[in-house]
Order: structure tokens, then C-alpha cells, then sequence
């Protein structure tokens, strides 16, 4: 069987894609939590650039400074929940539960990269990462076996402590 190269696959070898999800099962779930914090910064940073951009270099209307301020808040919020401030987690629990649940922060993803298209050129290039970022977390919440249970923990932990401060 050709493979997209031009190479012949070898009939026992697996697939690009079960390789990938091998890879990712056997991954460390507390480095895998660390590469999707990394990547989930890199995210926001990327949601308040583009928010910010429409004051840079578009002559914005009213619409289009209310979805950049959305974006830009919506980064900090994300941002924040990532670096994990002790201070922040009480006000996550009262206010934003949905951030301590992957459906919750799934949703705040899409919801937040859909408010980025309306920014033009560039909220339509970083609203399309923030996707692809939403896809490949859901990714690996399916597939790797112990990472969901880790971050339910981790979740867990976070609201306790914050109910108890």
C-alpha cells in the first residue's frame, strides 16, 4: 500500500493516526497537562493580540470594538484560569464553574473563537487556532485513558480549596 510520499507501508506497520494516539496514550498525563497549559496560554495571548489589533489598525464601529473587548476579555479570563492564582480560583467556582468541567471549557473555547472571527484577517487566523486548540483538547480528553481522571482530580482539588479559603 503507497502511503502520500510514495513510500510503501508495510503491511503490519500502523497508520499515522494510531501511531498518534499510541503516542498519546502512553504520554505522561502531568506532561500532557503541562504542553495543553502551555498551549492554552499561547492561545489567550494570541485572543487579546487580535482583540487589540482592531484598535491598531482597523477604524473599528461599535460592534466591532464590543466583540474586541469581548475577545480580549475572554483571554484574560482564560489566561488567569490557566496561570491558577490562588486568589482567582474562588472567584472561578462562584462565578465560572464551567472552566473546572473539559464540556464547560470546550464550549467557552468555541464560544470565544467565534467572537475572534468577527475581527477580520487576523481574529479569523487566531479564531481558527483557538478551534483547532478546542479540537486537539477534546482529542486528547478522549483518548488518553488517565489524563480525564487527572484533571477531574486536579479540578476537584482546585474547588476544595477554594470553598475552604
Amino acid at each position: 500500500m503507497a502511503s502520500a510520499g510514495g513510500q510503501q507501508q508495510q503491511p503490519n506497520e500502523p497508520a499515522c493516526c494510531t501511531k498518534c494516539v499510541d503516542g498519546l496514550q502512553n504520554m505522561d498525563p502531568n506532561a500532557l497537562t503541562y504542553i495543553l497549559k502551555v498551549v492554552n496560554i499561547i492561545n489567550a495571548a494570541l485572543l487579546a493580540f487580535s482583540g487589540t489589533w482592531v484598535f491598531i489598525t482597523v477604524n473599528p464601529n461599535l460592534l466591532l470594538v464590543l466583540a474586541a473587548l469581548y475577545v480580549i476579555t475572554f483571554s484574560f479570563v482564560l489566561l488567569m484560569f490557566e496561570l491558577k492564582l490562588e486568589s482567582c480560583n474562588r472567584c472561578f467556582l462562584r462565578n465560572m464553574g464551567f472552566m473546572f468541567n473539559w464540556t464547560g471549557r470546550l464550549l467557552f473555547f468555541i464560544f470565544v473563537g467565534t467572537l475572534a472571527f468577527g475581527l477580520g484577517v487576523v481574529g479569523i487566523v487566531i479564531g481558527a487556532f483557538t478551534m483547532i486548540n478546542a479540537a486537539i483538547n477534546v482529542a486528547i480528553v478522549c483518548v488518553h485513558p488517565t489524563f480525564f481522571a487527572n484533571l477531574r482530580e486536579k479540578a476537584e482539588a482546585e474547588v476544595r480549596s477554594a470553598v475552604a479559603s
